[in-house]
């Protein structure tokens, strides 16, 4: 196995790995809306909640050795299921064309109040 260690991304919260590389495979870790940095960014509307946090599952695919385009699955952590559509359309704009198999679940809580997170499967 392999670990993701980029500081172009948020450092995992716990005692996890940005992602672990095994058999040609990337497993990510929840990306929260955190900037590089740490900086706490759960005042942000959904919308730019949503855009950091696919920019960072692209940092770490990219530290990675792969990218959006070869994302296999993703699960959307929402806290308001309501704002699926406007989530969907940052989404659409990250992915383009490809439309990777994803799950979209409702959740009661994510770290620090954030409204949204993501994890990702992807082949390398």
């Amino acid at each position: 196995m392999e670990y993701t260690k980029t500081d172009t991304a948020p450092a995992p919260l716990g005692h996890a790995e940005q992602a672990v590389i095994h058999g040609g495979m990337i497993y990510l870790s929840m990306q929260l809306p955190l900037h590089a940095d740490g900086d706490n960014a759960a005042l942000q509307n959904i919308e730019e909640q949503t855009h950091l946090v696919l920019s960072n599952i692209k940092a770490v695919l990219e530290a990675s050795g792969s990218s959006m385009e070869k994302v296999l699955r993703i699960t959307v952590y929402l806290k308001d299921l309501h704002h699926g559509k406007r989530v969907d359309v940052v989404y659409a704009k990250f992915f383009n064309s490809h439309r990777p198999a994803r799950s979209i679940i409702g959740v009661a809580g994510l770290p620090f109040s954030y409204g949204i997170g993501m994890d990702v499967i992807a082949a390398r």
